[in-house]
């Protein structure tokens, strides 16, 4: 009985001890890789269209990046384009691209998935992304290509050296902050543009009421106050000129004199212009033919030596140009009265 109640003791202390019971959970990773950006051009529609090898200011393009992604494009955080001058031109240089914009030389285009479409063009008004124009592909598929509708901002530098041009990379980024592969594109131009403003008075009409014989040097010579406005995004300079000016009555002209500083021959007239009511500066008006420059910009950008000169965007001029009208003493003709044009025009330089 002894060895009984050892064995049954044992059992009871062996059933005291607890079972034990196995637990698991599943592991599982997911590789996330950076899109790539497959292809990427400048385009003049925005299907696709013709590649735009030259842009001109004020004018709407079409920049398309199609984007790879393995994991779906839904792991896209932001595509971005940037284009930019180059003034060196040569081979491609990812150090060159710019980091932020610039009303003359850079304008960067992003799509971002929360925040939607913007640009950094500097602070411009006149670059603009046309976002009713723009397009984002499907992002649950594996491929697709954003459209960036751009307007190109009216003093974009225009190309007017040996090599310098405008250029272009596009890059994807996803959720992680991991880029891709980009892709870039050179060699594009822009070409020059300008605008240019006169006014004065009513009706932008200058009116004299003199006699024969006024010459330069008389108080009622001078017209001052004619203000001009140029924009450009290249060196420029702004010839002036007339005609033979027309009589009130039929076939009677005045004739334009440009060779003395006294017109003598009968029925001739001189002028003579300047940007300020300096007559000793002044040049004189000639036929377009002849005609000689009111201004000539720099050619060169002081605050970017090297560079292309160009205006800002609300451009630059003068409000005290000023006119000089001469006459000779022979006016054989009837009329009393003659009209023409002053033309102020601006050309590249």
């Amino acid at each position: 009985m002894k060895w009984l109640s050892i064995l049954v003791a044992l059992v009871l202390v062996l059933c005291l001890v607890p079972l034990a019971y196995g637990a698991e959970v599943t592991g599982k990773f997911t590789i996330v890789k950076p899109p790539n950006v497959t292809e990427f051009n400048i385009y003049d529609a925005q299907e696709g269209g013709n590649v735009v090898v030259d842009m001109d200011p004020n004018r709407t393009y079409y920049a398309r990046a199609t984007v790879y992604s393995r994991n779906t494009l839904n792991t896209v955080q932001t595509v971005k384009v940037t284009l930019f001058y180059d003034v060196n031109g040569g081979s491609w240089d990812p150090n060159e691209v710019p980091t932020s914009g610039d009303l003359h030389d850079c304008a960067i285009l992003t799509w971002d998935k929360t925040g939607g479409w913007s640009i950094d063009a500097g602070g411009s008004t006149k670059w603009a992304l046309v976002t009713d124009q723009c397009v984002v592909p499907n992002l649950s598929q594996q491929s697709g290509t954003w459209v960036f509708a751009f307007k190109v901002g009216n003093v974009a530098r225009a190309s007017v050296l040996n090599n310098d041009d405008w250029r272009g990379v596009a890059v994807a980024t996803n959720t992680k902050g991991k880029s891709g592969d980009a892709l870039n594109v050179t060699g594009k131009n822009m070409n020059f543009a300008s605008e240019i403003t006169v006014s004065y008075g009513q009706g932008n009409q200058v009116v004299w009421e003199v006699e024969p014989g006024l010459a330069f040097t008389d108080s009622d010579s001078q017209k001052t106050g004619i203000v001009t406005t140029y924009i450009a995004n290249g060196p420029y300079t702004v010839p002036v000129w007339t005609t033979d000016w027309t009589g009130d009555v039929q076939g009677d002209l005045a004739i334009l004199d440009w060779s003395e500083e006294q017109p003598s021959g009968d029925n001739e007239f001189g002028l003579k212009a300047w940007v300020s009511p300096t007559l000793d500066d002044a040049i004189r008006v000639a036929n377009e033919a002849n005609a000689d420059n009111l201004v000539v910009s720099p050619t060169e950008d002081p605050s970017k030596p090297g560079y292309p000169y160009a205006t800002d965007e609300d451009g630059e001029g003068s409000s005290t140009n000023t006119l000089w009208l001469a006459l000779s003493e022979n006016w054989t003709n009837e009329s009393v009265e003659y009209t023409g044009d002053i033309t102020f025009n601006l050309t590249n330089q």
